[in-house]
């Protein structure tokens, strides 16, 4: 795992997965809680409400729309930059987190999943074009995604 570059926590979860694993098969426990691997938990920066309030006030109405999805589903950054208008389900009120192959996008944990969506934020996707030629749903450049979305 040191190879591989991972953080500690990820080198923790990992470890934590395949003693899980043992333990559901009876096996013996063969690490104890202080050989598991080192990690910091880190600093979750939050904004405030007028911080918000500021943001949502001098955004465009994509950009609004943007951070409505990404507060109102919890996504991931490249998640939502990855988000194809095919995945929202407005009748499940739900969107579909999955792998985008053609895009080389994959997910940070390998599993795709089902979020579900408000009301009011399925009534703000019903109210938004999506983009005219396929894309992701949003019109709005992400910082680093690994494609590009459609013009409006």
């Amino acid at each position: 795992m040191t190879d591989e570059g991972l953080s500690g926590r990820a080198k923790f979860n990992r470890v934590r997965n395949v003693l899980t694993f043992f333990r559901q098969q009876g096996l013996p426990q063969i690490i104890r809680p202080r050989g598991m691997p080192a990690y910091t938990e880190k600093l979750v920066a939050v904004y405030t409400k007028r911080q918000l309030e500021a943001l949502f006030a001098a955004s465009t109405p994509d950009e609004l729309t943007l951070f409505h999805f990404l507060l109102g589903s919890g996504c991931r950054d490249n998640e939502t930059a990855h988000a194809c208008w095919e995945d929202v389900d407005f009748d499940a009120c739900t969107d579909s987190v999955q792998a985008k192959d053609e895009y080389g996008f994959s997910l940070k944990d390998h599993e795709e999943r089902e979020i579900p969506l408000s009301d009011p934020l399925i009534d703000l996707l019903r109210n938004t074009s999506p983009p005219q030629k396929g894309g992701c749903s949003f019109r709005v450049k992400m910082a680093s995604p690994t494609t590009t979305c459609s013009a409006p």
